[in-house]
């Protein structure tokens, strides 16, 4: 027990200034927050090492610890440790969290699906290419561009997919590997047709027995990946 002298506390003694407040993340990382006071001669002596474990719940390490001097001759510190489950390590882990993000990425208006439809309205004198019949752009002459509002025009908005799958792994995960190749999420990514998936996103995050783990996919355009340029 505790004893208050003068506004201090006895020397070698920290108190619990409140219970520790305790969150579960969506993919069940545990995060406990606790504020401990001591005195403050004592304060630098006493507070928990960064990668240390929480001597009640083992399964939780010491990430960030906030060190403050008093008035009065008193030290104060919060600590945060973080882990998997906060009662050991039976069970199994929550299900992955998976996330569909829509984006918009810039494509060369030769691509896009409308295409035939394009060089029908504008027919042969509203298109410009070069020696080898490759589309160059369009011509700002011809009465059926200029109709059309097609000059000048060189790329379209293309929407597209990015899947990301986060979790938690109790081993070391190895998908760094497939970092830029085609890949399948083996998750509950949308159907997809004749579209394939790259994987470009890649992370994970050591916390005490336990892995949380963040990985991500973009979807092709309608004539998939390339392999040769992103097979594994």
């Amino acid at each position: 027990m505790s004893v208050a002298r003068q506004g201090k506390l006895t020397s070698g003694v920290k108190v619990c200034t409140q219970p520790p407040d305790i969150t579960i993340s969506d993919i069940g990382l545990v995060t406990l927050r606790e504020t401990f006071k001591c005195n403050g001669n004592d304060l630098l002596r006493l507070i928990p090492t960064q990668g240390n474990r929480h001597s009640n719940y083992p399964n939780l390490v010491c990430k960030i610890v906030s060190p403050r001097f008093l008035p009065g001759g008193l030290g104060e510190w919060t600590a945060e440790f973080r882990g998997g489950q906060i009662n050991g390590t039976g069970g199994g882990l929550p299900p992955p969290v998976y996330e569909v993000v829509g984006t918009m990425s810039t494509e060369p208006i030769r691509t896009s699906s409308n295409w035939s439809v394009i060089e029908q309205g504008v027919g042969v004198d509203g298109i410009i290419t070069d020696d080898d019949g490759l589309f160059v752009g369009f011509n700002a002459t011809s009465e059926a561009v200029q109709s059309a509002k097609l000059a000048g025009i060189e790329s379209f908005l293309s929407p597209g997919v990015i899947f990301r799958k986060r979790y938690l792994s109790r081993t070391k995960p190895s998908g760094l590997t497939d970092l830029g190749s085609i890949d399948s999420p083996a998750g509950n990514e949308p159907a997809i047709g004749s579209r394939n998936w790259l994987k470009i996103e890649f992370t994970y995050t050591e916390e005490a027995d336990v892995f949380a783990v963040s990985e991500g996919w973009m979807l092709s355009g309608k004539d998939g990946w390339n392999e040769l340029v992103y097979r594994k």
